[in-house]
């Protein structure tokens, strides 16, 4: 996918936002079981810091899928992100443009005890870089998933 996006602002003294933004997905399927993908996007996401407008996110994920069984699955994926924060921030005490990054793996097993149903177990690590050093976070999750489909 290929766009360009323009955001207007009502606010007097916002700067209008014009971008390209890109989205894409390869998928590349070794054996009929064993598969990996690459994904990536640049794209205009709302903001969550006062003073900033909007956050231009730049994002890449390369995954890979096993099936192990026609029941039991795996995959795996890395990830890394940034956020550019439009405008400048106060954090802190500090006023400065805001740079986040984050890097990021989930590993997760998967079982179909039918065919519109799935159940994922996982595990997910993020770790966000900020230049605001109260912004930094380290993240572990585990997750129990459950996806049903008609």
């Amino acid at each position: 996918k290929l766009g360009y996006g323009q955001k207007s602002y009502d606010e007097p003294g916002l700067d209008d936002r014009d971008e390209w933004l890109v989205e894409g997905q390869f998928d590349y399927f070794f054996t009929p079981k064993t598969s990996m993908y690459l994904r990536g996007l640049r794209r205009i996401h709302e903001t969550d810091s006062l003073g900033s407008t909007d956050i231009l996110t730049h994002r890449i994920l390369l995954g890979y899928r096993q099936r192990f069984t026609a029941k039991i699955r795996g995959e795996a994926a890395v990830s890394f992100r940034n956020d550019e924060y439009d405008g400048e921030v106060t954090i802190d005490g500090t006023t400065a443009s805001r740079d986040d990054d984050y890097l990021g793996f989930t590993v997760a097993i998967g079982f179909s005890p039918r065919s519109w149903l799935n159940l994922s177990l996982g595990y997910e690590y993020r770790d966000r870089d900020s230049n605001f050093d109260s912004e930094d976070y380290t993240s572990n999750t585990m997750f129990l998933r459950a996806t049903a489909a008609l």
